[in-house]
């Protein structure tokens, strides 16, 4: 999330890819394509690469800005139809399923991933002969299969498999590894590769989430806390399932922390900032009393800490500690909470770190709209 003039290799794209576009049309296309492209630059910036490599990463993902000029003329009268996956298609296809029966297909998923690395590079280094690489900047960045991080992840396959049903196909960029969406011949979307296995490319969940929070003309939620089900209104629903056991703690967990970077405005900082979750004290075990019903996910946020770092490349940035938790609202209406005996519930996401917690209702909320799950215990 940054805050400054818009980079000259920005502006150039934005003005070729809004080419055509009403005014005021052009002004909203601009704006959602200037912040899905700050916020993937800042991503990778954050993986080792320089501020002008991951601006120009970021472009080269986004495709050729008259292909997207062509397809946001096709689209333009429906808001914010960029920076989303899968979900830009659907809201297009909706009227298409308005009057049907809500289909609903099973989409296997996994909860862990090898964890990319980075590290510089040197004439006596070898090439590393791994499946996801890229170098830049002076930096080796790889795939390591030796160690694991958390997150929820679908691999391209499937994602073909059940999303052409819908009617949509995909093409994956020999250069890149970015897969494009297409929907009645339109490139609507671009999801990003996290890694690959056994030969197959696995897509990031938290991407998917992430492209629903940013807004759109459908509501988008997920229910079901053992195995989550993402609801797209009335267009199909896809139940999130893992071989392993259920999938829902992965699944809210890579939500809640996605959902901070839109719950949180952290952008009064300064020019560059950044989310770093923590884990909440296991000794203050809370009941919470709500008014909830049985099975709803809740996950509660405290921003605790702000300072001054530097990334691996030399840029200064603001980190913001943030402790966020999951869970589930037992029978009685009862959440258990790891917070603060002296922690303050707050109606809104503060403004500044301390003892204030704010409490959010994941299920069954519009994710374009996740302030409104905001409440207060009983």
């Amino acid at each position: 999330m940054t805050a400054y003039q818009t980079p000259a290799p920005l502006e150039r794209y934005l003005r070729r890819a809004t080419l055509g576009l009403p005014p005021a049309k052009r002004e909203e296309v601009w704006n959602e394509l200037e912040e899905h492209v700050l916020c993937r630059a800042e991503r990778l910036e954050f993986m080792g690469l320089s501020p002008d490599a991951a601006l120009a990463q970021a472009l080269r993902e986004l495709g050729p800005p008259l292909r997207v000029s062509a397809a946001m003329n096709g689209v333009h009268n429906m808001p914010k139809m960029i920076a989303f996956g899968v979900v830009g298609m659907l809201a297009i296809s909706a009227g298409l399923y308005a009057a049907a029966q809500t289909p609903s297909v099973k989409v296997p998923v996994q909860t862990s991933a090898p964890k990319m690395e980075c590290v510089k590079a040197d004439a006596t280094q070898p090439d590393l002969p791994l499946l996801v690489k890229f170098k830049s900047d002076g930096l080796n960045c790889y795939q390591d299969d030796s160690k694991t991080t958390e997150g929820v992840y679908m691999s391209l396959t499937e994602v073909r498999k059940n999303f052409e049903k819908l009617g949509m196909k995909t093409n994956q960029s020999a250069e890149s590894g970015a897969v494009d969406f297409f929907y009645l011949g339109r490139h609507v979307a671009v999801l990003y590769p996290a890694y690959k296995r056994d030969g197959e490319t696995y897509l990031d969940v938290a991407d998917l989430f992430s492209g629903a929070m940013g807004g759109f003309p459908i509501p988008i939620t997920l229910h079901g806390n053992q195995q989550p089900v993402f609801q797209v209104g009335t267009v199909g629903s896809w139940a999130l399932e893992n071989a392993g056991g259920n999938p829902g703690q992965a699944v809210y967990k890579t939500l809640s922390q996605g959902a901070g970077f839109y719950l949180y405005d952290f952008t009064k900082q300064g020019q560059r900032w950044s989310l770093e979750y923590q884990e909440p004290d296991s000794k203050s075990l809370r009941n919470i009393p709500t008014d909830l019903k049985p099975g709803e996910v809740v996950a509660a946020y405290q921003w605790v800490s702000s300072k001054p770092k530097t990334t691996a490349t030399g840029v200064a940035f603001q980190s913001n500690g943030v402790t966020v938790e999951t869970a589930t609202v037992d029978e009685q209406g009862i959440v258990k909470l790891h917070l603060p005996y002296d922690a303050q519930f707050a109606p809104t996401p503060p403004t500044e770190p301390g003892n204030d917690v704010f409490l959010v209702k994941l299920t069954n909320t519009p994710l374009g709209n996740l302030k409104s799950g905001i409440f207060l215990p009983k």
